[in-house]
């Protein structure tokens, strides 16, 4: 198995292909990759897993960073690898994509694992058909739609994905197949260990099978060598395993026979091995000429072809797709189709003439140095990490999960005995972080929430946890409230910060006014008058915010209330004095950066217009949030909140990732309490982009609900989602949810109300 543990260098790959030992030259391809994936030559190695295709579970011995491996034929397999690349410690997938390698019809059971992945996926295309059947057509398009970015070997498959497969062009990228990385070098130095000194040698290598125009190659070396009688035509390279399962040697013996029929025993000789690395690279650097003889014109990539315009080599080809690319501006010699007598013609010119042989070598050369598995690899590293950093557009369609009734099973499953855990790994509490007053307070106002819509007594044992958990968090030496508590049940602070007091605040203010009264309100309201007086020394206006949501809940019961209510006003007038203070036309806001919960700093500003009689106020709060979903406004009209690698300062750039459940929560929050002070329908309209963004409606198109439990992953990342499913975010989603709920029963009641009295109108 693989390390699995996290890597402290990104961004970490995964890699889905057939890999070595396997002989195949994708196998190879893809070792290649990951030994070279780095962010540039010299550099550390970048971490990768592979998930390995294979016939059959445990035919090969696979090297150490095959974690996975998925049986061809066995469609299970594909879900299973896709849920093991989800959790696996990896920041992208690479699909390397070649027809024949993946199970079902044309490779059809790829798809259960690209549409299942959670990760941005980096889809290889070494084939593009440009007369694909109809079901070899729907595969491939629905691949590349699924993928973030589609990587081409040839640019001139770019034309055929835009027109046939309907691939969107700002997703497609070229990377060129890599090639080993060696010197410029005499052919003569290496050709005595293999008795060729003095010969003039021509190659062409890779896995024997038909298709490659070996044929037409024996036909011209036939011509060539009456000329040329010291040419020996090396054919290189094992026959291909799939064909040596089912035939045998016999396409071997054909081309053996033809041989012997065309009197050039002498001048061919046909090396049956399956080369390793090193054994290429010597035949490669003996050759005077690679011979590429495609019979078609459909092969939009070749590694041997690659390996040899990078060696600088002297090279014929058929005009296939990659052949015309790379070999352009007198990089090689192209040669028509099955046209053995010009073929026979344009090898003698090479040989003929040393010098141009030379400066032809010198061009490839040259070019190869772009071609090289350094190069390549540090390409896939680039793209890899600027997906990482959130500076490629991504370009995925959302793919909106529709929700289901709530599940409160994982909520239930993240409580202990002093309260709800803060952290979980994956979907397990983590009880190494413990519990924290912050969550515990998030949890009150949503128990308290749900008992007022639903009256369930489900809420009741877990209200009365996260009550006592504030109550005891309270430190009567300075009256502050404590954060973090470790599993043990040992306070690991004097004092939480202040934005956590204000969260104490907000639920004590809730459970005070609204919750049941057997369990929440008597020690909540002993607990919110005890929290109180600390509110005039803070400076955080986040810590404002939190107490005026809870104050504003409190006066609703207990409206009287004027110690409270000068304390209230108090702090709204100084949020209020700081929008007045930072805001300008071009940065509507409480503060000169919008960093974590930032909505809830306008939500406080519209709920205390309610009570403070300020429509200053209520102009602010709308202002404010109007200006943070302007901010906030992504591709295709989803909600990309402000990103917490870096938060968004005045003046600067807004950070794109990580986007925190909280915030959307937040913004949902505020957008219903705009609505309800306004009446204006776009409050809904925002509600609703705020709640999709949880279900997929976001920059990746991802769901962070697991439906099933009722969890919510952590974050959104510019490669995926997080894992883990922590309070903060669970209670977010089950937060939003509640409003949701709440708004729509209210507008459903309010459009019934419009009906019956419009009812009642006709019939009078």
């Amino acid at each position: 198995m693989p390390d699995l543990k996290s890597a402290t260098v990104g961004p970490r790959l995964g890699l889905v292909s057939t890999y070595v030992p396997r002989h195949c030259g994708l196998a190879t391809f893809s070792k290649d990759v990951v030994e070279n994936y780095r962010p540039e030559p010299g550099r550390r190695k970048g971490k990768a897993v592979v998930v390995a295709i294979s016939d059959e579970a445990g035919e090969r011995a696979y090297p150490q960073e095959v974690g996975f491996e998925i049986r061809k034929q066995v469609r299970e397999d594909y879900l299973v690898a896709a849920e093991y690349l989800n959790r696996a410690p990896v920041d992208v997938v690479s699909i390397q994509h070649e027809y024949g390698i993946f199970g079902g019809p044309d490779g059809e059971y790829v798809l259960d694992l690209a549409n299942n992945l959670r990760k941005p996926i980096l889809l290889t295309l070494h084939t593009v058909l440009r007369e694909p059947s109809e079901n070899q057509r729907r595969v491939l398009a629905l691949l590349c739609r699924v993928a973030t970015v589609v990587i081409v070997l040839a640019k001139s498959a770019i034309p055929l994905l835009k027109e046939i497969y309907g691939c969107d062009p700002e997703r497609i990228v070229h990377v060129p197949h890599g090639a080993p990385d060696l010197p410029f070098s005499d052919p003569e130095f290496f050709k005595e260990s293999h008795d060729l000194t003095g010969k003039d040698v021509i190659m062409t290598f890779g896995l024997l099978g038909p298709g490659k125009g070996i044929e037409m190659a024996l036909d011209a070396i036939a011509l060539l060598v009456k000329d040329h009688p010291n040419v020996v035509y090396l054919v290189v390279g094992a026959t291909h395993p799939e064909l040596l399962k089912h035939e045998g040697e016999k396409y071997r013996e054909s081309l053996e026979r033809r041989v012997r029929e065309l009197g050039i025993e002498e001048h061919v000789q046909f090396v049956n091995k399956y080369l390793t690395q090193q054994e290429v690279e010597e035949y490669l650097q003996m050759a005077d000429v690679y011979l590429a003889p495609y019979p078609g014109a459909q092969q939009i990539a070749s590694g041997p072809l690659t390996f040899s315009l990078a060696a600088g080599k002297a090279v014929v080809a058929t005009p296939f797709v990659a052949a015309e690319e790379l070999l352009a501006d007198g990089r090689g010699v192209i040669t028509p189709f099955n046209d053995p007598k010009t073929l026979a013609e344009n090898l003698k010119k090479i040989l003929d003439d040393p010098v141009e042989r030379v400066v032809m070598r010198k061009k490839a050369y040259k070019f190869g140095r772009s071609l090289t598995w350094p190069s390549v690899g540090a390409r896939y590293y680039a793209i890899a990490n600027e997906l990482l950093l959130g500076l490629r557009k991504l370009n995925v369609p959302p793919r909106i999960a529709r929700e289901r009734t709530v599940d409160w099973g994982y909520f239930e499953a993240l409580y202990g005995d002093a309260g709800i855990f803060q952290h979980a790994k994956f979907g397990v509490p983590d009880r190494n972080h413990g519990y924290c007053s912050d969550d515990n307070a998030r949890a009150v106002v949503l128990l308290c929430n749900e008992w007022c819509m639903n009256g369930d007594s489900f809420v009741l044992p877990y209200l009365r946890k996260s009550i006592s958990y504030l109550y005891h968090a309270y430190n009567p030496k300075n009256e502050r409230l404590r954060n973090f508590m470790s599993f043990a049940g040992e306070w690991l602070d004097k004092a939480g910060s202040e934005d956590c007091h204000g969260r104490g605040v907000w639920a004590a203010g809730v459970a005070s006014a609204f919750g049941p009264e057997i369990v929440a309100r008597e020690v909540a309201f002993e607990l919110f008058h005890l929290l109180l007086p600390r509110l005039d020394r803070f400076t955080s206006p986040r810590a404002w915010a939190f107490a005026l949501l809870g104050i504003t809940a409190y006066l609703e019961r207990y409206s009287g209330d004027l110690h409270v209510q000068k304390t209230g006003k108090n702090l709204a007038m100084r949020l209020a004095e700081r929008y007045e203070k930072t805001a300008d036309e071009d940065w509507r806001w409480f503060e000169t950066v919008l960093s974590y919960d930032n909505a809830r700093l306008s939500e406080a500003m519209i709920a205390a217009s309610a009570w403070c009689e300020d429509e200053r106020m209520l102009r602010f709060g709308l202002e404010s949030l109007e200006w943070l979903f302007e901010v906030c406004e992504g591709p295709a009209g989803c909600l990309s909140l402000v990103g917490s690698n870096g938060w968004y300062k005045k003046g600067g750039i807004k950070a794109r990732f990580d986007q925190q459940p909280v915030d959307a929560a937040a913004m949902l929050a505020a957008a219903k309490r705009a609505f309800e002070r306004t009446d204006d329908p776009k409050w809904l309209a925002r509600m609703e982009m705020a709640y999709e963004w949880f279900l997929g409606r976001n920059e990746l198109g991802l769901c962070l609900v697991e439906l099933g439990s009722g969890g919510c992953r952590d974050g959104l990342t510019a490669v995926g989602v997080n894992e883990n499913m922590g309070a903060e975010s669970t209670l977010s989603w089950l937060m939003a949810h509640a409003d949701m709920q709440e708004i729509r029963t209210c507008v459903t009641r309010d459009e019934s109300a419009v009906v019956e009295q419009g009812a009642a109108k006709t019939i009078n």
